[in-house]
């Protein structure tokens, strides 16, 4: 491998809702489609996600890959799985099937391409839903005792401690949530409050990825 790639590592749900917004794809997709509705941390990552997966070239132009998920809805899952599979090349090539990639396997494989602790938690994290999103059945797609799942939740368990523990989450990763809120009575037009609550939405989605 020439060079070190570092994984993407911010939440691959709030990516996929920001990324099928688009309906018709502009002539380049960086940074600045995304800074209107989420904060610098994941507009900066999107950008370096779509190019990770071959989604935009160099020039954050939007390449073929990205226009066919676009444009395919009932295909995304099999286009994002061939986009994994030659963009975590360094796990797929390890293994003959995709049932064999374990916890230990990627806890291997992204010491190498990620900085220790939260980093590389999180970019595991940002595999797992992908592969789940992608149809591409691991080891730790199903299992209910997998740590790095289990951390995605609140650990208290009482439903009035867990609303102080969500929130204080969902503001620290997601600070514009915060900063989008007008001091209590003073006007908030409908069409902000809605992109508010959307954007809410896609957090508790992203710290309750099973809930139905």
């Amino acid at each position: 491998m020439a060079g070190r790639i570092t994984y993407p590592w911010t939440s691959f749900r709030a990516f996929i809702e920001a990324i099928v917004k688009f309906e018709n794809l502009p002539e380049v997709v960086n940074y600045s489609k995304f800074e209107n509705e989420y904060n610098k941390t994941y507009a900066a990552q999107f950008s370096v996600m779509l190019r990770f997966l071959g989604f935009t070239d160099e020039q954050s132009k939007p390449t073929d890959l990205f226009i066919k998920f676009i444009a395919e809805k009932n295909n995304r899952s099999q286009l994002l799985a061939d986009a994994m599979k030659r963009s975590y090349k360094d796990v797929f090539s390890q293994v003959s099937s995709t049932k064999e990639i374990s916890n230990d396997l990627l806890e291997k494989v992204f010491t190498r391409h990620c900085s220790p602790g939260e980093h590389k938690k999180r970019a595991i994290g940002f595999f797992k839903m992908a592969a789940e999103y992608a149809n591409i059945q691991i080891q730790t797609n199903n299992n209910e005792n997998n740590p790095d799942e289990v951390q995605l939740q609140p650990k208290v368990t009482r439903p009035d401690m867990q609303l102080p523990a969500l929130f204080e989450k969902i503001i620290e990763d997601m600070p514009i949530l915060a900063r989008e809120i007008p001091p209590i009575g003073e006007p908030w037009s409908q069409e902000n409050r809605a992109k508010w609550i959307k954007l809410l939405e896609g957090a508790i989605s992203y710290y309750y990825p099973r809930y139905q």
